[in-house]
């Protein structure tokens, strides 16, 4: 989008259109290497009536008039587990990809902690998609940009990820968290 604070503005207004479909709350995160790229995590407990929002014609419509120039990608996740660092604006990395089996990724995930540690990482979350059960979104949290960037560019990560089997491309998005509201 070509303005954030525009976009914004619309989005802000649109809160009661939210909460009346279910949504709890939400978390705005900018791209670091491309703040035009905008990351909305909705919360809810109803994930049908989730997904009824996201396809309304409502929510197109909103979406044109904010700036919203290409199509956005919703993913409709449970979470899985969470232990982030909360009240702090920490820059982190979105990590969606899929595995062969969640239950072996998840194990291998889990026994990496130690190196996450040691990497400068210091929350995280994992969710799995709703409609592709073996795709993972992993949110990792640091103090420094500097420490993800290494972290994604380190062998014993890419050596982790083939053993845990990880398929297919990573898309890995650099983000700061900008704001959050509850319904």
């Amino acid at each position: 989008m070509a303005d954030f604070e525009a976009w914004q503005a619309v989005f802000d207004e649109h809160a009661p259109s939210r909460a009346r479909a279910g949504y709890l709350g939400h978390y705005i995160k900018r791209g670091i290497d491309d703040p035009d790229r905008v990351f909305v995590y909705s919360l809810g407990n109803d994930a049908d009536a989730l997904r009824a929002y996201l396809e309304g014609d409502e929510l197109e419509a909103t979406l044109r008039n904010a700036g919203v120039e290409d199509e956005p990608t919703h993913i409709v996740m449970r979470p899985m587990s969470r232990n982030l660092v909360s009240g702090r604006m920490l820059p982190g990395i979105i990590v969606v990809h899929d595995v062969e089996d969640y239950d072996r990724w998840r194990i291998e995930y889990d026994a990496f902690e130690d190196f996450r540690r040691r990497s400068g990482i210091i929350g995280h979350a994992v969710s799995r998609s709703l409609d592709a059960p073996d795709r993972v979104v992993v949110y990792h949290q640091a103090n420094e940009v500097g420490d993800l960037r290494a972290f994604v560019e380190s062998d014993e990560l890419r050596d982790a990820m083939h053993e845990a089997g990880v398929v297919g491309e990573l898309d890995i998005h650099y983000i700061r968290v900008v704001g959050f509201a509850d319904y």
